[in-house]
C-alpha cells in the first residue's frame, strides 16, 4: 500500500489505497515509469519500487531557503 499511497500523493494514481494491483494502479506505475525514463511495463519491479520510494526521500530533503523566503 506504500506504493499506492505515494503514487496517489504525487498525482499518478487516483484509485483506492487498498493493496490491490488493479488496472488503474498498473497504469499509474506505467505512467510513472515513462516519466522517469524507466522501462514502461506497468509492473512493479525493483528499480521502479526504489524510484517511487525516492520520491518521498527527495520531498523530505531540507532546502537552504528559510521558510517564506521569496527571492
Amino acid at each position: 500500500m506504500k506504493v499506492q499511497s505515494l503514487l496517489k500523493k504525487y498525482d499518478y494514481y487516483d484509485g483506492p489505497v487498498d493493496g490491490v494491483m488493479s488496472a488503474a494502479l498498473r497504469q499509474a506505475i506505467k505512467t510513472f515509469q515513462e516519466n522517469e525514463g524507466l522501462k514502461a511495463t506497468g509492473e512493479l519491479d525493483q528499480q521502479t519500487y526504489k524510484r517511487i520510494l525516492a520520491l518521498e526521500e527527495e520531498a523530505e530533503q531540507p532546502t537552504d531557503e528559510p521558510p517564506g523566503a521569496q527571492w
